[in-house]
């Protein structure tokens, strides 16, 4: 029993390591009529946010536009193919 708790912490604390690094990446986020610097952590639902390149993007997140000039994005799913 007590070595499943000690694991069960384990893989909790490294949760909460790798959710805080994730929050503090950082983001250009609308604000009023510029982008600013923000951290993900930051973001709240309906909040208008620009990608860069080769960027990853959370599946929570719903494109808009495209910088291509005929509005196509490319989506690789390596990370949830396995």
């Amino acid at each position: 029993m007590l070595a499943v708790m000690v694991k069960d912490a384990y893989e909790e604390y490294y949760r909460y390591r790798k959710d805080k690094e994730e929050n503090e990446r950082e983001i250009d986020l609308l604000v009023g009529d510029r982008f600013e610097i923000k951290h993900w952590g930051d973001l709240r639902v309906g909040d208008v946010i620009k990608m860069r390149k080769d960027t990853l993007i959370p599946c929570d997140c719903m494109v808009i536009k495209t910088s291509d000039p005929e509005n196509k994005g490319f989506v690789e799913t390596k990370g949830l193919d396995g």
